[in-house]
């Protein structure tokens, strides 16, 4: 049962504003098997094929509490499992505040809206911006946030159940699409699996909570997540963390781009007017921790010829575009909003130095592998990244950058600099180098082929 904030005070309003109560998470109704069998090929009938007991692909839908447009990691799982002849449905969050049905990438996407809220995935939270951006005192800010959050949540999840057809498989994305996807499996029986993207209670406000309100997202994460026929994760050590909590067994599927192409256009230089410069970019969510002030600093000291390029959307866009166009920025530091995920890849192959230099502000930022990270590699743009173990790692498997001190803008920008300081050809042939043993050793295809075998061992085929 649903237990309002409005009766209970101080930390107990926090944590009953947000915290899904664990009876909101129903048993599954009976799950039918659904054995693999190949697509028939057209105009062939069931009774034309001895060999063959099913007469339609399996169905599998993705739920994602977001936007799917800017979320590589759902589209390209929603790509691999049509390519492998799954049916591909996707439910998802409308942030227009209208209900529609579109087709991405040749799924179809059921956008499900909750009406106006300023409390939805992406918007600024006080357990994350600056107290000025929210009125009255910490304590009751945080309370009506998080009352206003879940209640989005709720009632998207039974909006969601209200629309979606049965499927075969129920995927989950992050903890509250594995929420909603469980309620959607109670409903009409299939199978569940759970895409953890990051370790979700040490990332973003849930790693803000107080302990209680952790303590029971917890509880909840771990009775979902062995209630899943399968889970997947990120890395191996988002693995290990999930393993040891919950007693799970992920498999791990990297967050790596598709087949990477050479930029047809250099934005930096046709759209920013960049010539003769070499672009130091940061992409991604403009928020707190992930090192965006730090390398803003570092834009600060920068020699002539170098620029930092700040790309994306987010709480910090604002304050950001701001501070480029103070005297110490100008022309040190440029701001752009985020672009479409097709367009993105002539933009970081067209930069110089990627920075990642997320903050050890949560264990989710120590352990996390970004999407950015392969992005860059796989473009073969030389990094810097923040000294944490999967970065260093994987940057030290393909000689691909510098580690730094991400709280030490000079470390950052030494990291940088060690980068730049060889000529123009030397970094011309070493990009080369790089896409070519960053593409190989770090295949979509190899990924793809773990998650489509996950989804597989999951309906028992």
């Amino acid at each position: 049962m649903e237990r309002p904030a409005t009766r209970v005070a101080g930390r107990r309003a926090i944590v009953h504003a947000v915290v899904p109560d664990p009876a909101e998470s129903p048993a599954p109704t009976k799950r039918p098997t659904v054995r693999w069998r190949p697509k028939l090929a057209a105009g062939v009938t069931e009774r034309a094929t001895a060999s063959s007991s099913i007469t339609r692909m399996p169905t599998v839908t993705m739920i994602v509490y977001g936007d799917v447009e800017h979320d590589s990691r759902v589209r390209r799982a929603a790509t691999a499992l049509i390519a492998a002849g799954f049916g591909v449905s996707i439910g998802c969050l409308s942030r227009s505040g209208n209900d529609d049905v579109t087709e991405l990438d040749g799924a179809r996407v059921i956008h499900v809206a909750v009406g106006k809220s300023r409390t939805l995935p992406g918007d600024q939270s006080p357990f994350r911006s600056p107290s000025r951006a929210f009125p009255g005192t910490a304590l009751v800010s945080k309370v009506r946030w998080l009352a206003g959050y879940g209640l989005a949540l709720r009632a998207w999840r039974s909006r969601l159940v209200e629309r979606m057809a049965p499927a075969d498989l129920w995927l989950g994305h992050d903890l509250f699409g594995l929420w909603a996807a469980a309620a959607l499996q109670a409903r009409s029986g299939g199978r569940l699996v759970y895409d953890s993207h990051e370790l979700f209670l040490d990332a973003g406000s849930a790693a803000r909570l107080p302990g209680p309100g952790r303590a029971m997202l917890a509880r909840m994460e771990g009775r979902l997540a062995r209630r899943a026929d399968a889970v997947v994760t990120v890395n191996g050590s988002i693995a290990d963390e999930l393993r040891a909590r919950y007693g799970v067994d992920p498999v791990v599927v990297l967050n790596v781009p598709g087949t990477w192409r050479p930029p047809a256009t250099d934005p930096f230089r046709s759209i920013l007017g960049l010539n003769g410069k070499s672009v130091i970019l940061y992409h991604g969510a403009l928020s707190p921790g992930r090192g965006i002030e730090q390398l803003v600093e570092v834009a600060e000291t920068l020699p002539p010829g170098r620029v930092v390029v700040v790309l994306g959307d987010g709480p910090m866009f604002d304050e950001l575009v701001a501070r480029s166009r103070t005297p110490e920025l100008a022309g040190r530091l440029q701001v752009h909003p985020a672009v479409p995920i097709d367009a993105l890849p002539d933009w970081v192959g067209s930069a110089d130095v990627g920075v990642v230099a997320f903050q050890a502000t949560t264990r989710n930022n120590v352990l996390g592998t970004p999407n950015k990270l392969f992005d860059y590699l796989v473009a073969g743009v030389p990094v810097v990244v923040s000294d944490f173990p999967e970065m260093r790692t994987i940057v030290g498997q393909v000689d691909g950058g510098q580690t730094c001190d991400p709280a030490d803008p000079q470390s950052i920008a030494g990291a940088i600099d060690r980068i730049l300081s060889t000529t123009l050809e030397d970094r011309r042939i070493e990009r080369q180098r790089l896409a070519r043993d960053a593409g190989a050793r770090f295949a979509w295809s190899i990924q793809a082929a773990r998650l489509v075998d996950a989804v597989r061992g999951a309906l028992g085929g």
